[in-house]
């Protein structure tokens, strides 16, 4: 088993960090040279935020839990301390921070698309749906965590949480991963409908669809560190999930900046208008939304 040593561990999650930040700084020049701005932008912003309080935070207790980790595989023979109050504080405040990441980026998507697609009608009643969703989702997944020692006065107890964490943590990591797999079905399928009624070029839309597909990538992510947390044997390599926990959490930030250069993919070309004189009206209105669709999309973007 390969034993990766603290300083390639910081080294992989600085690294990481540092592209999305550097991703982040991407979006937000573009969006400044465009004079343009939405809450999208504002959610991305809390997004790298948390992440780099994530990655922080991590240094804190992570190199006590990762020597831990070692311990209980007979790597090192010297047992570490046992955690203290502070270190569990820290791991809960590491735990929410982690979960702040992921949500902020969902709620970026979910602003992103309502600058896109709010002329029509019945994408706003599926908006509301899939933000109302969300939202319940991130207020369940930072309730649950408190209740992984059995209830949330055990939570910080350091005699009572690590006999109760190993019976109620499956569970709630089962939950975690089907609340947020849910969560990323609705960012993808929702765009995805909206897209064939944009009044946009064939470039444009691959473009768009290439841009929501990519929140497969969470999906599988989401997937991994879950299997990887309730079955420890399949790590190559102590505590393996961290990867997959780091990997989520910059990757999603990663995703978020992508839209902002939806316009590098192709061209704008002027669209020949409609003929509405041979439309009925119910053709003249969905006319009428895919050309505002459009303007929306090109001057928002």
């Amino acid at each position: 088993m390969h034993v990766f040593t603290i300083k390639e561990i910081l080294a992989f999650q600085w690294t990481t960090t540092a592209f999305a930040f550097l991703v982040t700084l991407g979006r937000f020049y573009v969006r400044l040279a465009a004079r343009r701005s939405n809450w999208s932008d504002v959610f991305h912003g809390l997004a790298i935020a948390f992440l780099i309080a994530f990655t922080s935070t991590w240094l804190v207790f992570g190199f006590q839990e990762y020597n831990m980790d070692l311990y209980k595989l007979g790597v090192i023979k010297e047992k570490p301390p046992e955690r203290t109050n502070r270190q569990y504080q820290f791991n809960a405040a590491n735990t929410i921070i982690f979960w702040c990441v992921i949500y902020s980026v969902k709620a970026s998507f979910l602003a992103f698309y309502w600058s896109i697609f709010e002329v029509s009608g019945k994408f706003r009643i599926a908006w509301r749906i899939a933000a109302s969703y969300t939202a319940v989702s991130f207020v369940v997944t930072l309730l649950w965590t408190f209740w992984v020692c059995g209830s949330p006065l055990n939570y910080l107890d350091p005699n009572v949480c690590p006999s109760a964490a190993p019976k109620h943590r499956p569970a709630m990591l089962i939950a975690w991963c089907i609340l947020d797999f849910v969560g990323d079905l609705l960012l993808i399928g929702i765009p995805m409908i909206m897209v064939r009624r944009l009044g946009l070029q064939t470039a444009q839309k691959i473009g768009l669809v290439v841009i929501f597909c990519i929140v497969f990538v969470n999906i599988l992510l989401n997937l991994l560190r879950t299997v990887f947390s309730l079955v420890p044997s399949l790590s190559q390599f102590p505590s393996e999930y961290l990867l997959w926990i780091w990997l989520q959490a910059t990757t999603a930030v990663v995703v978020c900046g992508l839209p902002c250069f939806g316009f590098l993919l192709s061209r704008k070309r002027e669209v020949t208008a409609p003929v509405f004189e041979t439309l009925t009206p119910l053709q003249m209105r969905f006319a009428v939304e895919h050309s505002n669709s459009r303007r929306t999309y090109e001057e928002r973007l």
